[in-house]
């Protein structure tokens, strides 16, 4: 997943070179989609939809993972532990609410 800045909403004004957030497991191994950030406590916890292959089927779950607001805004991308919600539940859709 990247980031790209717009001041006015349809002009992108800076768009990043590099991911700010990376599949690493075997869970992710097709990629991670539709993120969704909460803020919390000073953190930013993010529900995204995590794809992967298993035995040749592709399934997709809610992963969860968090980054700490100062992190976040100096663009230090140090993302928490990652977390499958409902393991082995194929679901796409997932929010946090505070």
């Amino acid at each position: 997943m990247g980031l790209a800045a717009s001041s006015d909403g349809y002009h992108i004004d800076e768009r990043l070179p590099l991911p700010v957030f990376s599949p690493l497991n075997e869970c992710e191994n097709e990629g991670c989609e539709d993120p969704r950030l909460t803020l919390l406590d000073g953190s930013l916890i993010m529900s995204y939809t995590a794809f992967g292959i298993h035995s040749q089927h592709r399934v997709y779950q809610i992963g969860l993972t968090s980054i700490n607001v100062t992190d976040f805004l100096a663009r230090r991308w140090q993302w928490g532990e990652k977390l499958l919600a409902f393991p082995g539940i194929h679901n796409k859709d997932a929010v946090i609410f505070p």
